[in-house]
C-alpha cells in the first residue's frame, strides 16, 4: 500500500513539472481545446486519462 501511494505522488509530481513548463499560450489551448471536447461530448461518457 505505502509502495503505491509513493508511485502515486511521484507521479504526481511529474505532473506538476510539466504543467509549470508549459507556456501561458499553450495552457490556454489546452483549456479551450478541453472545454469544446466536453462541450461536444456532454451526452458520451466521460473518459478520464492520464
Amino acid at each position: 500500500m505505502v509502495d503505491v501511494n509513493r508511485q502515486s505522488l511521484i507521479v504526481n509530481r511529474q505532473w506538476l513539472m510539466v504543467d509549470s513548463q508549459l507556456s501561458i499560450n499553450e495552457q490556454l489551448t489546452v483549456a479551450t481545446s478541453t472545454t469544446t471536447a466536453i462541450n461536444n461530448d456532454s451526452h458520451q461518457p466521460r473518459i478520464t486519462s492520464f
